[in-house]
């Protein structure tokens, strides 16, 4: 009977070490926190947290947040300064034709740490818009849409996601914030130290009823 009582204690503390181990995985697994920066510059120039080109101000940003059900939004409204959107565009009233011209998106991330394939993502836009001098137009941001997915390494755990930025117009006068989205965002997690014990001690009672069992 000692025998069997210790066989089943074993098993209970396997049992609770394993749903304990598995409980914080299956409820941070589809879940990634990001941080991260941006800069831009217009027409190939060095990157800078503010660059202006005739009329156009560009305004860096920081971000952070994390994702529900794979997906994180990023896209709060300007300020200053700016936060939780990839950076703000402001279009003085005054006349310019930005055909041609160009303006580059660095998106940084910090976090999650470990990332490859492509970090820092740099995204390039076209200025298509046309600002007149008998009717002001506004401005519009052709951004390389493309879906872009990097993997992550660290010492919480690994994972995927795949991150995206929106193109952008603004109107002579106004500030617009530069959006995007990170999707499918998947994590597998590191367990605890703590839970891993648990787990190693209902398999050592195990292992020393089974050992106390064989001796009979």
């Amino acid at each position: 009977m000692r025998t069997t009582h210790s066989m089943k204690a074993g098993l209970a503390a396997l049992v609770a070490g394993a749903a304990i181990a598995a409980a914080p995985a299956s409820a941070r697994a589809d879940e990634v926190f990001f941080a991260g920066s941006t800069m831009g510059s217009f027409n190939g120039a060095p990157l800078g947290t503010t660059e202006a080109f005739q009329g156009l101000v560009f305004r860096s940003s920081t971000f952070s947040g994390t994702t529900s059900a794979g997906f994180l939004a990023i896209g709060a409204e300007p300020s200053v300064p700016n936060f939780n959107n990839l950076g703000s565009i402001s279009l003085s009233s005054q006349d310019f034709s930005y055909t041609g011209n160009t303006f580059t998106l660095q998106v940084t991330f910090t976090a999650p740490p470990g990332i490859t394939g492509g970090n820092p993502a740099t995204f390039t836009a076209l200025l298509t818009g046309d600002v007149s001098s008998t009717n002001n137009g506004g401005v519009f941001f052709n951004f390389d849409n493309t879906p872009r997915t990097f993997a992550f390494n660290g010492s919480a755990g690994s994972g995927t996601f795949t991150f995206q930025v929106n193109d952008v117009s603004v109107n002579p006068g106004k500030t617009v914030a530069i959006t995007g989205q990170i999707i499918s965002a998947t994590q597998t997690t590191v367990p605890e130290p703590a839970s891993m014990t648990l787990l190693a001690t209902g398999l050592a009672g195990m292992a020393a009823a089974r050992r106390r069992k064989n001796k009979k």
